[in-house]
């Protein structure tokens, strides 16, 4: 297995043939990857000797900023491992190494990104009743995903920015070729060393808090935004109470009331049929010709301004 390193610029696209080239001897190489973070690398490299010096020099340098990292395998395939952008360079040039930083980051990845929260700003799963009034014009995508168990991935090769689910998934890798045994950094595993299973359960409380009212939306489709009701006493009863909770989905009320009208409150007098429930099991009065004659019922109307939080 043979590694290779190139300078290329910004928009360079890898071509095993082309970027099959060691512009740089590494030394030691190391990729990070972690949910929800940009991959990095960090290559440790032979210090160089005898760099060319004066204008050739510096114009070579100005395109010393986006590195390919590639590999060639058992069977002679050359895959690309790593896309990134030079972010630290050594402060001193003495000694026999070099170490570089990189990210994978470019002006690509910044477009994906864009697209993606302009995806999410567009779900079906997320509102902005969720975020606090300052963030909900310009919100990030961390932001967005409060709702979800995902994570934002980016692809180190080709700075894809997707979403990675937290709950489902698999990663599967092959390790193959002849290595130092230390040098895979593999703790408690027997050799040979074949397969690796990992299985992570985790727990997790998640929480939002907000509060809304409903004052204008009860309020809004009625006349001046008052109940008017013949059945006072079960709408009292059957009102929402503070602290009352809502499951599964967590809401809770705050503050609910029902603020009476006593000065609007008047009885209406109805003809009711003789037929009707109400006067079920109650001796008949005023028949004529034996049919009986409507009733007259009275009931108290009240009024009522809703609020709720």
């Amino acid at each position: 297995m043979q590694y290779y390193f190139s300078w290329v610029k910004e928009n360079a696209i890898f071509t095993p043939d082309l970027h099959s080239r060691e512009d740089e001897k590494i030394f030691s190489l190391q990729i990070m990857e972690e949910e929800g973070s940009v991959p990095q690398a960090r290559i440790i490299i032979e210090n160089p000797k005898g760099r060319r010096k004066g204008k050739e020099a510096d114009e070579e340098g100005q395109e010393r900023s986006y590195c390919f990292i590639a590999v060639k395998n058992s069977a002679e395939e050359v895959h690309l491992l790593f896309r990134g952008r030079l972010v630290t360079f050594p402060t001193s040039l003495q000694g026999e190494t070099l170490t570089f930083d990189f990210v994978a980051l470019s002006s690509l990845r910044e477009e994906n990104y864009e697209h993606l929260l302009q995806d999410l700003k567009e779900s079906s799963v997320w509102g902005s009743l969720f975020l606090p009034l300052s963030k909900r014009d310009n919100p990030e995508v961390t932001d967005l995903l409060s709702t979800q168990a995902r994570h934002v991935f980016w692809d180190r090769t080709s700075h894809e920015v997707a979403l990675s689910d937290l709950v489902h998934g698999s990663h599967h890798d092959d390790v193959l070729g002849n290595y130092y045994r230390d040098s895979l950094q593999v703790k408690v595993t027997r050799s040979p060393l074949e397969e690796i299973e990992m299985h992570l359960n985790a727990k997790w409380v998640q929480r939002f808090q907000g509060a809304t009212r409903f004052d204008h939306l009860l309020q809004g489709d009625l006349p001046e935004g008052l109940i008017e009701t013949y059945s006072g006493k079960d709408l009292e009863k059957k009102w929402w109470r503070a602290d009352k909770q809502f499951r599964p989905n967590g809401y809770r009320v705050l503050e609910a009331s029902l603020a009476p009208f006593s000065s609007l409150d008047h009885m209406d007098s109805f003809l009711a049929s003789p037929e009707d429930p109400l006067f079920k099991n109650k001796r008949s009065r005023g028949r004529i010709g034996g049919v009986q004659e409507p009733k007259t019922v009275r009931f108290k109307r009240k009024s009522y301004r809703p609020s709720l939080k």
